[in-house]
């Protein structure tokens, strides 16, 4: 009776482990690893646990769950948190590096159930120091046709550029610090005219540079040609008095 109830613990133990299994990014998806080796599965579930992987993974292994993508949350789970952004680009990432179908749930059906979305200054302000975010996770969905980007996703993750670095910037750039709630189109307007801002406040840093190297040309070189022709005259009235 003893061991049957010993096998029958081991059994019901095993499929616990087996229903809260961590995804693990492979080799048959996307390589979306951050410069410190983190995955995009590990930054979302360490964002949930603020700072701590949850014991209920909140991604489970796509796989082993005979999915390709991680479905929208119900409405329990449309917490400000997962009615984010930042967090939908992890998600969607974490599925892409795991499967080779590359498919994942639209902004709009992922955010079904939010009866809002937090803009991007929420996560900064709950995302641990050590945890970095990558900025392919700070381009929004809603000026990507919709969905994850995983062009910029693939781009960045290749390239050099320090982890949550690109997105500090951006959020300075934005009015949506002020205000952490907002609606999907609120987000989409107020991140792209910050966005625009910034690029303006880019080419006119830009513009007064070549103004300011210009003017510093035209200085020396005057002062150049002032030179020589001074010493052409010293030149011409040593001749002549001698």
């Amino acid at each position: 009776m003893f061991v049957k109830l010993v096998a029958t613990f081991a059994l019901a133990t095993a499929g616990a482990n087996a229903a809260v299994r961590q995804a693990i990014c492979s080799s048959h998806g996307m390589f979306l690893n951050t410069e410190s080796g983190h995955t995009p599965c590990d930054i979302g579930a360490l964002l949930v646990g603020g700072g701590i992987k949850p014991a209920d993974s909140p991604f489970p292994d796509l796989i082993s769950q005979g999915l390709d993508r991680y479905p929208a949350p119900s409405a329990n789970e449309a917490d400000d948190l997962r009615c984010n952004p930042i967090f939908y680009n992890l998600a969607s990432a974490c599925g892409a590096c795991q499967a080779s179908t590359l498919n994942w749930t639209t902004w709009a059906e992922w955010t079904v159930n939010c009866k809002s979305v937090t803009s991007p200054a929420y996560v900064i302000e709950r995302m641990p120091a050590d945890i970095p975010i990558p900025g392919w996770a700070f381009v929004p969905p809603a000026i990507t046709n919709g969905t994850f980007d995983k062009f910029s996703a693939l781009t960045e993750s290749a390239a050099t550029i320090p982890d949550s670095y690109f997105p500090k910037l951006v959020v300075t750039a934005i009015t949506v610090c002020d205000s952490p709630k907002l609606t999907p189109s609120q987000l989409a307007g107020a991140i792209v005219g910050g966005l625009v801002g910034l690029g303006t406040l880019i080419l006119i840093a830009a513009f007064i540079f070549l103004r300011r190297t210009q003017a510093a040309r035209s200085v020396v070189g005057g002062f150049g040609r002032a030179s020589t022709s001074s010493s052409a005259d010293s030149i011409m009235r040593q001749k002549a008095t001698t």
